[in-house]
């Protein structure tokens, strides 16, 4: 899979090289060629070290695995993937305008005090208190608008 994945996205850079292409596709593909090198260089010690269990597997099934495969399996399996997810996260938000823009919007929700909202529970608790408010608000009026104001509220 790996060697696909080098394959295909090269033949996709190439493509986009060779033909007259705008500046934002030559960006994009130099993007995408940066996001495939990055996944290489996090995911081929792990393959590295598959090789070498496999190569070794007698030895290792014998006397155990050498202490420095146990590091550096931490180091591969878990360590360098999550980097890999965190480069690619700063790498959208760097270039990517529209993924930055949703993103921070995305953080920036506001209530009517013009506060920021900073986790869900205090949306639901700023709802049910605007809820409360306009029920109080609702006393006096007629039955009929009392039914339909709600039914709007369970929405």
């Amino acid at each position: 899979p790996m060697l696909l994945l080098i394959f295909l996205n090269l033949r996709v850079f190439m493509a986009i090289n060779s033909r007259k292409s705008s500046s934002k596709e030559m960006t994009y593909s130099t993007i995408l060629l940066l996001i495939v090198a990055i996944f290489i260089l996090c995911h081929m010690p792990r393959v590295a070290l598959n090789f070498y269990e496999v190569l070794y597997l007698e030895e290792i099934e014998q006397c155990g695995p050498p202490v420095w495969s146990m590091t550096f399996s931490v180091f591969s399996n878990s360590l360098l993937p999550a980097l890999n997810c965190a480069i690619n996260f700063a790498i959208y938000f760097a270039v990517g305008k529209k993924f930055r823009k949703s993103l921070l919007k995305m953080f920036q929700v506001k209530n009517e005090h013009k506060e920021l909202v900073l986790s869900k529970s205090s949306v639901i608790s700023d709802i049910k208190s605007d809820k409360v408010e306009v029920w109080e608000e609702r006393k006096n009026s007629t039955e009929m608008e009392e039914m339909e104001h709600t039914q709007l509220l369970r929405m």
